[in-house]
């Protein structure tokens, strides 16, 4: 099932794993060479960027992260906020 909070939303599937999307969640420029930028309506307190073997490779307080210094590839971007933890998959191109 899934239910509405606050400008969250809770979503139970199959694999028993709960995922939180974040109202209003925009991950840009997408793809990113220098600076990936998260907006939402709640306040952004993380992101992390991980690569697709699992390892988290760059990580940031705040909305903004350098990925000047990463290898051009797909990553997931894990956002934080203080009501939960929403993913995106981000590009890396220089």
């Amino acid at each position: 099932g899934a239910f509405k909070l606050d400008n969250i939303l809770r979503v139970n599937d199959e694999s028993g794993i709960e995922k939180v999307e974040i109202a209003e969640l925009k991950v840009y420029p997408n793809p990113a060479s220098e600076y990936l930028i998260a907006s939402a309506d709640g306040i952004i307190t993380k992101i992390e960027l991980v690569s697709m073997s699992g390892q988290i490779v760059a990580s940031a307080k705040g909305n903004v992260i350098n990925v000047s210094e990463l290898n051009e590839g797909a990553y997931i971007a894990n956002i934080y906020t203080a009501k939960g933890c929403d993913m995106r998959k981000i590009i890396v191109k220089h």
